[in-house]
């Protein structure tokens, strides 16, 4: 019993020490890993995955993004880095898989509602498709590089730098060429080292 109190004493400390309040850097680094829907503006590529749904496909969508952060003043932040989005759909035979990159730039705005923030980011990127969903139908593609947007909400669970968990949710508008363009809802875990 004595060291099962030790060992949850010493958890609480090293926790304590880990997600203490301290001031924030100028400059962090933060990830994060979520899940969303994206909603495609290519109509073919619409049809490829209600094609996928009707043989009972399997499917994983995963979204992540990484970014420096440097502090401009205290509540406003310029951030710098990556978002990608792979949306893998499968089964035995077929496969439609779309992989999405986009670098961007944007500010992140802590307004004074306790750890929430938004953010607004100039996003520049491209989709690539990978699909076979008839034996006789193969392809791979690229979209065009797009200029796009990304706005986002976000809430820090601890205030101040250090290890820093949140969540968040965001949405990304990537035009793809052609009259095209793709609505990417995500929600994220973040973790940011700041």
């Amino acid at each position: 019993m004595k060291k099962k109190a030790i060992l949850a004493a010493l958890t609480l400390f090293c926790s304590g020490l880990i997600f203490a309040e301290t001031e924030r850097k100028a400059v962090g680094f933060q990830f994060a890993i979520g899940s969303g829907v994206p909603i495609y503006g290519d109509a073919d590529l619409q049809d490829n995955i209600t094609k996928m749904g009707e043989n009972k496909y399997n499917r994983f969508l995963m979204t992540s993004d990484v970014a420096l952060s440097v502090k401009l003043a205290p509540p406003l932040f310029l951030l710098v880095g990556a978002d990608s989005i792979a949306d893998f759909n499968w089964n035995t035979n077929y496969y439609c898989n779309c992989l999405d990159i986009a670098f961007f730039t944007g500010l992140q705005f802590y307004p004074g509602w306790g750890n929430l923030s938004f953010t607004i980011a100039y996003e520049l990127g491209r989709r690539n498709d990978f699909i076979k969903v008839y034996e006789s139908y193969k392809s791979t593609s690229a979209s065009d590089w797009g200029n796009g947007f990304k706005l986002a909400a976000e809430y820090d669970f601890v205030k101040g730098g250090g290890a820093v968990p949140g969540i968040g949710i965001s949405w990304r508008l990537m035009p793809r060429g052609e009259l095209n363009y793709d609505n990417i809802l995500s929600v994220y875990f973040r973790l940011g080292i700041r």
